[in-house]
């Protein structure tokens, strides 16, 4: 079985490639991960001295948000890994995640901050799981989010469920209200369309063959 990130279905890194600006301008207090003023980058390298990376929780397919004094560097990058306490590798958000890292740039004293919204997205695999009878999100079943052959057909419902919780959490001014309303609407309405097109695989046997299909649609089994 094929999950994403700590057992999730989407990551934070692939919610930027729909809001690019989310990292920078919506922060969850409770969800940062770590911040400071000294961080340093060279090529895909960064580092902050007195960093605690790894206590904190930073993973691959997080994201950190840099920004330099001179605004040279300004916008989210991803998580490739985390090496160490105080060095991770980053990289300009990649369109695969196999793709080699890509270089960022060369500053020094910048202004550092990783935010998740890993809670959020723990929420959207239970409530999904949930649409399509398996555990945790239907505790009376006989089929979990582990028997999934391959979870790709649900990485977009998560990516796009998440997006709809946070705007539909954040508040501000009548026309900022109404913005993130229209955005909240806007990623509930392709969860849903695409909730109902997704087709997952279960291998209930564990054996590397899928033995049963779960259409969104219908959310009913069917034999393969």
């Amino acid at each position: 079985m094929e999950l994403f990130s700590k057992k999730l279905f989407s990551r934070d890194a692939d919610l930027v490639k729909f809001e690019p600006g989310l990292f920078a301008e919506v922060i969850f207090g409770g969800q940062v991960l770590g911040k400071g003023t000294n961080g340093v980058v060279s090529g895909t390298s960064f580092s902050a001295a007195g960093g605690d990376f790894i206590n904190k929780g930073a993973t691959a397919g997080g994201v950190i948000f840099l920004q330099s004094l001179d605004g040279t560097i300004n916008a989210t990058y991803e998580i490739v890994s985390v090496d160490s306490a105080t060095q991770l590798t980053i990289s300009v958000v990649r369109s695969d995640a196999e793709q080699a890292p890509i270089a960022v740039g060369t500053a020094s004293g910048l202004i550092y901050r990783i935010v998740t919204f890993a809670p959020q997205a723990a929420e959207a695999l239970v409530e999904i799981a949930g649409w399509f009878g398996l555990r945790p999100g239907m505790a009376e079943t006989t089929y979990g989010v582990e028997d999934i052959c391959d979870a790709t057909p649900l990485h977009l419902l998560s990516a796009y469920r998440v997006l709809a919780m946070v705007f539909g959490t954040l508040g501000g001014t009548e026309d900022e209200k109404k913005t993130y309303a229209q955005k909240r609407d806007y990623y509930m309405g392709l969860y849903k369309e695409a909730r109902g097109q997704a087709r997952i695989t279960l291998d209930v046997e564990h054996d590397g063959a899928a033995e049963k299909v779960i259409l969104g649609g219908s959310v009913r089994l069917v034999r393969e």
